[in-house]
């Protein structure tokens, strides 16, 4: 049987940081590069402000400065970022109101053909709930506001500008 998106989100358990013995993505031999896991990219995602959106490429760079790293993989960021937008999605549809899931919206632009591709075009395809639906245009329409009655510990990337 497959793992549910919350089984996904719980491993790996903690980040890690390597040091490279070959060059990848475009870094060096001997830079440090850091593993993050699904829970350290929503807690980014979670800490960025309500209205403003954060490229891949910041993330990135913002977490590899938080854990003392050169660079922060762009695979495993990019996995752990759906995987972390599948989890909140699935909180959602079990019931959990958009402000007290992980505003991924933030990073993962909705009109862009990630989401198409992934819970998105699912959730509209498969349901024929008319809360589904209503949920789906709430995201797209107001996904900004939706972070306001969230609590979160403070985070060493919070200072960046």
């Amino acid at each position: 049987m497959p793992k549910s998106w919350t089984e996904k989100f719980a491993h790996p358990p903690q980040p890690n940081v390597l040091r490279l013995g070959k060059p990848y993505a475009g870094h060096g031999e001997g830079e440090k590069m850091l593993i993050p896991t699904p829970a350290v990219v929503a807690a980014y995602v979670a800490d960025i402000p309500p209205g403003e959106f954060r490229t891949m490429p910041r993330m990135r760079e913002d977490l590899a400065a938080a854990h003392h790293a050169d660079f922060t993989c762009p695979l495993t960021a990019g996995i752990f970022l759906r995987i972390a937008a599948e989890h909140a999605w699935e909180q959602h549809q079990n019931g959990t109101p958009l402000n007290k899931i992980t505003p991924f919206w933030h990073v993962v632009d909705l009109k862009s053909p990630v989401p198409k591709k992934t819970w998105r075009a699912r959730s509209i395809s498969s349901s024929s709930s008319a809360s589904a639906k209503a949920s789906l245009k709430l995201l797209s329409t107001h996904a900004t506001s939706a972070r306001s009655a969230r609590s979160s510990a403070p985070c060493p990337w919070r200072g960046r500008s």
